[in-house]
């Protein structure tokens, strides 16, 4: 019985799976391998989520033993026993991937029609639909939730909800990639409805009316009306944590630049950084900052670092440059949200204007917050920053 309900969980895998597996590697020759990459992410690791909550259940399920004396009182031989509960087990397991398999089917199958409607003369249109469509969805789940509905009708709703959203970032992208300025013009008709974090690209995209109103009213404020003045990032305050590898990165990064400096402060963690940072900015030009800060990533990298990015980013080999290479701005945009996020804060990858992968959203930079210095921003982290990359 343990086999043959193993077996049917492999079809089942089967069934679920491979239409994922050819729409995706057909999308990626259309769109290019690396587009799919966030998307594909989130679907496989919500089956990896559900698959191991009801794991957990099931764990908790064949550890009861109070249920198994119960019915081993009530006559019921050992060997039934365990027979009925690796059967409700397996059950468990199965509806498990086969809920997640559908989520995932779901999606990808609207991945592949918003890309595809993107580039036809109604796209406009279809995105209002879409609009619409994920409005009444989440009226829908918030009446679920709020009811004694089913759990089952509730992860049905939800995964509605992701594929349209998935539709939608699609028929987007391949909008931004075919016609830059009708992307512009359809997202900013529905900024207000279109949560900014579900845009492909938010350059030239206007803020929410609401944020809108707020960053005005913050930078009169800022600026006491006058004009030459920057005006200050009306985003409210965030409160960042560290994880192991950020807090690692910062003791090696704070080390580098306090011998570039000769000074230390007192002040432990990220504090210390940005106080090391004003001492130095009030002492130096602005080509001895850059230099500091050019030197300081040069040894957080390690000196094993231009000998891979040169060639296989920037396209360097000797005297020659055939670069910088199509998968540069993608591979950059994917490994600076793990290993800058101790200096910049969260980021997430996005679309560059073209609407090819390569570009990177930072939230807001946690350097800037924390200092509060335009200056310190442009001189120790902006510009010498992008002297070193190029």
């Amino acid at each position: 019985q343990g086999k043959s309900t193993m077996a049917a969980a492999a079809v089942l895998m089967l069934r679920r799976w491979l239409p994922l597996l050819f729409v995706c590697s057909t999308d990626a020759l259309h769109v290019g391998w690396s587009s799919t990459y966030v998307h594909t992410i989130r679907s496989v690791s919500s089956l990896a989520r559900q698959a191991l909550r009801h794991r957990r259940e099931v764990g908790v399920c064949l550890e009861n033993r109070s249920s198994r004396l119960h019915q081993r009182r009530a006559g019921l031989p050992r060997a039934a026993l365990e027979a009925t509960e690796l059967s409700s087990a397996a059950s468990a397991i199965v509806n498990s991937i086969s809920s997640a398999a559908n989520g995932a089917a779901m999606r990808t199958t609207a991945v592949w029609r918003g890309y595809q409607t993107g580039s036809i003369e109604d796209a406009a249109i279809r995105l209002v639909k879409l609009c619409d469509e994920c409005d009444e969805t989440d009226a829908k789940i918030a009446e679920l939730s709020k009811s004694s509905a089913e759990p089952e009708q509730l992860t049905l709703a939800k995964q509605q909800r992701d594929a349209l959203a998935s539709e939608r970032w699609w028929l987007l992208a391949s909008l931004l990639r075919r016609d830059h300025d009708m992307y512009l013009q359809s997202a900013s008709f529905l900024k207000d409805r279109i949560p900014r974090e579900e845009l492909p690209s938010i350059l030239g995209v206007p803020l929410p009316t609401k944020l809108a109103a707020e960053h005005e009213t913050a930078s009169i404020g800022a600026t006491g009306g006058d004009e030459d003045l920057v005006p200050a990032c009306a985003l409210p305050e965030v409160a960042y944590s560290e994880n192991l590898l950020d807090k690692f990165l910062l003791f090696v990064f704070r080390g580098l630049v306090q011998r570039q400096i000769g000074f230390k402060s007192a002040l432990s963690g990220f504090d210390g950084l940005v106080e090391e940072g004003r001492y130095y900015m009030l002492r130096a030009t602005e080509q001895q900052q850059h230099a500091m800060v050019y030197n300081a990533l040069a040894g957080l990298l390690t000196p094993a670092m231009p000998l891979v990015y040169k060639p296989f980013m920037s396209g360097v080999l000797g005297n020659r440059t055939f670069g910088p290479w199509f998968y540069a701005p993608l591979a950059t945009a994917v490994v600076t949200p793990p290993f800058f996020n101790f200096l910049v804060g969260p980021s997430r990858p996005n679309l560059r204007r073209d609407g090819m992968p390569g570009g990177l959203v930072v939230e807001k930079c946690r350097f800037l917050q924390q200092s509060q210095c335009k200056g310190i921003c442009m001189h120790m982290c902006k510009l010498p920053a992008q002297q070193f990359f190029q």
